[in-house]
């Protein structure tokens, strides 16, 4: 019978921490699944709507390669699975921060480029064209990104839908207020039958006139900005340099639940400092 139990022994506990492995990993490979499929197609559509063609397969690599890299990364600050698990959620969170500067940034050449543009089509419509060639005129004299929407403008109206249809479609795919104003007027203007020369050179000048005073902005609160992202730096800073300098001295911080508690609390207060002096300087025109 002993001999028995030393042999049924080691199955038995075989068998039972492949079932809790089982139980543990099943659900999280099938979140991992779900998480793939729902931020690769945002990703792809995102994408899409910057007129990046990247196929939905390089899409998932570039998620679960994120994820790969920070985890390693983490791992490799302090050679600790906590700091792994952390950086791992990170590289969960990193290709959107990616994909959201890059939709910013595309938004804020468009918008610099919009005061031409409407100033290229008033001149356009005053030598006889129509408006739907000064947007053509706007496609084949301007620069991308800008060119890029008025194209697909310009070929939905071939394609057969309304002109009207077409801006408020370009309203949607580039959310902001100086390109919703300039639709808006002009869906108003095509109705009411006013003089769409003089309306586009008003428009032109208030988007000029409401850029000069973002600038001003930007500028009086990026001294501001700037010390709140110098002051939010320090603790962080300071860790790594004690930690490369003397790692004994910062070693309760990572190798201690007190000192791990405290790492979560400061991140967490820094963190709230930063978004507290963003949203403080942060003026919207």
């Amino acid at each position: 019978m002993s001999t028995v139990l030393r042999f049924l022994a080691p199955l038995m506990v075989a068998g039972a921490v492949t079932f809790t492995a089982w139980a543990i990993l099943r659900p999280l490979s099938e979140w991992w699944d779900r998480y793939l499929n729902k931020w690769s197609r945002w990703m792809q559509l995102e994408l899409e709507a910057m007129h990046y063609d990247l196929p939905r397969q390089r899409c998932r690599q570039v998620l679960a390669y994120s994820v790969l890299f920070m985890s390693v990364l983490g791992f490799l600050v302090n050679y600790s699975v906590f700091f792994g698990l952390i950086f791992a959620g990170l590289g969960l969170a990193v290709p959107r921060w990616g994909i959201g500067f890059l939709r910013t940034r595309r938004l804020n050449r468009i918008n610099a480029q919009l005061g031409e543009a409407l100033t290229l089509v008033s001149n356009s419509l005053r030598s006889g064209l129509s408006l739907q060639q000064g947007v053509e005129l706007v496609v084949e004299e301007m620069d991308a990104p800008l060119s890029e929407e008025f194209a697909t403008v310009v070929k939905e109206t071939k394609l057969g839908l309304p002109f009207d249809e077409a801006l408020q479609n370009l309203a949607e795919r580039v959310p902001t207020p100086d390109l919703d104003m300039v639709v808006t007027s002009i869906v108003t203007i095509r109705e009411t039958g006013a003089n769409l020369a003089e309306v586009f050179d008003v428009i032109a000048h208030t988007v000029r006139e409401r850029k000069k005073v973002e600038g001003k902005i930007q500028a009086m609160t990026a001294e501001g900005m700037t010390q709140g992202v110098m002051m939010c730096a320090v603790p962080p800073v300071l860790v790594l340099t004690f930690h490369f300098l003397d790692p004994t001295l910062v070693a309760p911080l990572f190798n201690t639940i007190l000192g791990l508690m405290m790492l979560v609390i400061i991140f967490a207060l820094d963190a709230m400092g930063m978004w507290m002096i963003l949203n403080t300087v942060k003026i919207d025109v």
